[in-house]
């Protein structure tokens, strides 16, 4: 117990120590997309200069409005305001946030890790969980998921104790945690299907019956609707949302005949939740463990988090959502963990050694061919193809006479290290890999030296516009489209334009509300022919930094 003690706290410290590796960034890119981070960021830093308002954030690229925007219940942003009115305006701040709820999180889930599986499978799923790439990643980003997962894993814990325990108390921190999981971000209500399934696994149909589930509910949903109702109408009042209303997320009929859809849904949470070879170890428990409540529990989480996944497709099948996905590692950890429990006892046995060294073998052609698209998933495939072959070789070994032993023999224990190795090893490998570019991941040191370069030149109260991202999908569902770089590292306020919106004219018709500068890339220019030779005629450059021109709003001169 004590060495099984002193090994989760070695893994809780890596775990942290990967996640913290970034946590004294700078908003500048190097967390992956900074998108969010500089939205988030830029609110709190409003919050801080224009009042502390709660129920009121206010976006940058708000045109000449006083910015409200529809987004989820503002407490990062708000919380890293208030940090700022006591140590003063640090843009890492928001990432120390972040991680503090990264750690909450991954303490949490060790605890129902070892809640669930024995001390040795319960170090496998929290080595899984806290080697996630795709958690760590997220774990000091400037965006509400990192809040969420924090309120979620300590819902769907409090809410397992409660059923097991029958506890006043887990009761109402579960309550609690899935009140505020929601409203750091609404894809946590998922959390309602998985509790109905627990409850009916637990109890029954019976369980409905029971007066608290339904005040359970009640409690849970009730300060979301109040919190999304009110942010709907600063979406109807001033038009301003973080894609809540702004975007169409659903599902369509139009999705569900494709195969693109299902491979790009299903594709990233191989690739990124799995890693795929964990679904192996997945596989094995629900053919060797089927009935113990980690594999249970998983599968009944996995279900909830697929109904999210798919009703939600528009979004979470596109490659720059991956992070949707991060809810998947949950259930993936637990059932990963029950597979090594499946694998410390029947590492050799035949038909394990068949399921695995064939899954990973499947696995491996197919990322073959889908590496003729995307050379980078090569790597992967030869990884899991190795250990595919060699866990196919110590199932020859096995049922031929070197798997027999001679009676009164002492056990092998070379061939079950040399399994459990082929089988956990490919995954840590392949998280570690992710990791490790993760971190490298660099900053978007030029744009924000050109953003600096231009507000320099300006006027702090001039107004400037922007260009996003495109204002429809391929289908033709509205998308949102606004980008709040260049307006936050400029520390300026604005419009931002959608990519089929941007045009002389429509330039033209911001003068009048107080727009005086654009600050436009040449990639934007370069995607329509002859624009930039339209706007240098109708308006002079100011400046142009690398890929960036700065043009002021006023005629041209003759």
């Amino acid at each position: 117990m004590k060495r099984a003690r002193t090994l989760f706290i070695l893994l809780f410290c890596i775990g942290a120590a990967v996640r913290g590796a970034k946590v004294t960034h700078p908003i500048d890119g190097s967390v992956g997309d900074p998108w969010r981070e500089c939205d988030v960021t830029g609110i709190a830093r409003n919050y801080y200069r224009e009042g502390m308002h709660l129920f009121y954030p206010r976006i940058d690229w708000r045109g000449d409005g006083p910015g409200y925007v529809e987004m989820e219940f503002p407490l990062q942003p708000w919380t890293m305001a208030a940090l700022y009115k006591v140590v003063g305006y640090h843009e890492s701040l928001g990432r120390f946030l972040s991680f503090a709820f990264s750690l909450l999180t991954l303490g949490v889930f060790f605890s129902l890790a070892r809640r669930l599986l024995s001390p040795a499978a319960a170090l496998a799923a929290s080595a899984f969980f806290a080697l996630s790439p795709l958690v760590t990643s997220l774990a000091a980003a400037v965006q509400p998921d990192g809040l969420m997962l924090g309120f979620y894993v300590v819902a769907a814990y409090a809410f397992i104790v409660w059923l097991e325990d029958d506890s006043w108390l887990a009761y109402v921190g579960a309550v609690a945690a899935t009140a505020l999981a929601i409203l750091a971000k609404a894809n946590a209500a998922h959390l309602g299907f998985l509790f109905l399934l627990l409850l009916i696994q637990s109890h029954g149909a019976r369980a409905l019956r029971d007066v608290r589930v339904w005040a359970f509910a009640a409690l849970s949903l009730l300060p979301a609707i109040a919190w999304y109702s009110h942010a709907r109408g600063l979406w109807l009042t001033y038009g301003n949302s973080l894609g809540v209303s702004s975007e169409y997320h659903w599902i369509g009929w139009d999705l569900i005949v494709s195969p693109g859809f299902w491979a790009r849904l299903i594709g990233l949470d191989l690739m990124f939740v799995w890693m795929p070879s964990g679904a192996a170890l997945a596989a094995l428990a629900l053919l060797a463990r089927p009935r113990t409540r980690a594999t249970q529990y998983g599968l009944a989480w996995l279900a909830a988090v697929a109904v999210f996944l798919f009703v939600a497709g528009r979004t979470t099948a596109q490659s720059w959502a991956v992070y949707y996905h991060a809810v998947a590692v949950f259930p993936a950890a637990l059932l990963f963990g029950a597979g090594a429990e499946a694998l410390v006892d029947d590492a050799l046995r035949p038909r394990t050694l068949a399921l695995l060294g064939g899954t990973y073998g499947v696995m491996a052609v197919l990322l073959g061919v889908a590496g003729s698209h995307w050379p980078e998933l090569l790597v992967t495939a030869l990884v899991l193809g190795v250990s595919g072959i060699l866990l196919l070789g110590v199932l020859a070994w096995r049922v031929t006479a070197g798997g027999v032993k001679p009676a009164g023999s002492r056990p092998r224990r070379f061939p079950q290290v040399a399994v459990w190795c082929l089988v956990l090893g490919p995954t840590f490998a392949l998280q570690t890999g992710q990791i490790r570019a993760n971190l490298a991941h660099g900053s978007w040191t030029d744009m924000i030296q050109c953003a600096h370069a231009f507000a320099a030149e300006i006027p702090r109260d001039a107004l400037v516009v922007t260009v996003g991202g495109p204002c429809y999908s391929k289908e033709g569902y509205p998308l949102g489209h606004e980008a709040p770089f260049m307006l936050f590292w400029a520390d300026r306020k604005g419009f931002s334009l959608c990519e089929e919106r941007f045009s002389v004219d429509t330039v033209r018709s911001l003068v009048p509300r107080g727009a005086r500068f654009l600050f436009v890339s040449r990639a934007k220019l370069g995607a329509r022919p002859g624009l930039e030779s339209e706007l240098r005629a109708a308006f002079p450059v100011k400046r142009e930094c690398g890929d960036w021109i700065m043009f002021a709003l006023t005629p041209a001169p003759r």
